[in-house]
């Protein structure tokens, strides 16, 4: 019930009679995963057994077509901080943990350790769409509350950019480019990890953040009177 790298090799044998024969090698990869960092095979990329950017961006295009006014998407650009040793072990646990336990509708690898995830926005609040957008992330981000504690750290210590569709972004390609865009704002030394490709939503988000924590600290330090 897993999925395993291996090498296969194929060799043609011609007997005598005429008659040809075909023997396989195979020899298992899982133990020298450095072999498949960043190669591709059929639109897959070895190593995460997640689609490439181009599939990813394939399945994008068909989910753009299908929204509504009622539903939008929002594109995530991940760069996990993964650990200086068993870099490609962590990468491989990471993508099957994106794949599989998350609320991403699909998900995808571009390369150099950076993944993409695309996630379904409900329009319950068409005028307050910030509220909608922080409960997408915010359903995101739980589900790696039952991860193992590496992988959730390497996604906390990590960078995240985002693009909103029919926000900042009007077809599939602007959503991908404004999302890995978005994460190049973020720069070392500061303590956000997240950045929005459109300002104004930025902006309301770290609004909304200052404000929970602001109330959360008041409660703490019980600085609110009730009547």
């Amino acid at each position: 019930g897993k999925v395993f790298p291996q090498s296969l090799t194929i060799q043609k044998i011609s007997s005598g009679s005429g008659q040809d024969y075909y023997i396989g090698l195979s020899t298992d990869l899982s133990s020298d995963l450095d072999r498949l960092e960043d190669t591709q095979s059929g639109g897959v990329d070895i190593l995460t057994q997640l689609p490439t950017s181009d599939h990813f961006l394939a399945q994008l295009t068909k989910r753009c077509k299908a929204t509504d006014r009622d539903n939008t998407l929002l594109v995530l650009a991940i760069q996990p901080r993964f650990a200086a040793k068993g870099t490609n072990e962590q990468k491989k646990r990471f993508a099957a943990y994106l794949k599989e336990k998350t609320s991403a509708l699909f998900s995808g690898y571009m390369d150099s350790g950076r993944f993409l995830a695309c996630l379904p926005v409900v329009v319950e609040h068409p005028e307050q769409r910030v509220r909608d957008i922080a409960k997408t992330l915010t359903t995101f981000f739980h589900c790696f509350k039952h991860a193992t504690k590496d992988i959730h750290e390497v996604l906390k210590t990590g960078l995240l950019g985002v693009s909103i569709y029919g926000v900042d972004a009007e077809t599939p390609n602007r959503l991908v480019s404004h999302a890995c865009q978005a994460i190049l704002e973020l720069h070392s030394g500061e303590n956000r990890r997240i950045a929005f490709y459109d300002r104004s939503i930025h902006l309301q988000i770290e609004r909304k953040k200052r404000l929970e924590a602001h109330v959360q600290k008041s409660m703490l330090n019980q600085n609110v009177e009730v009547y």
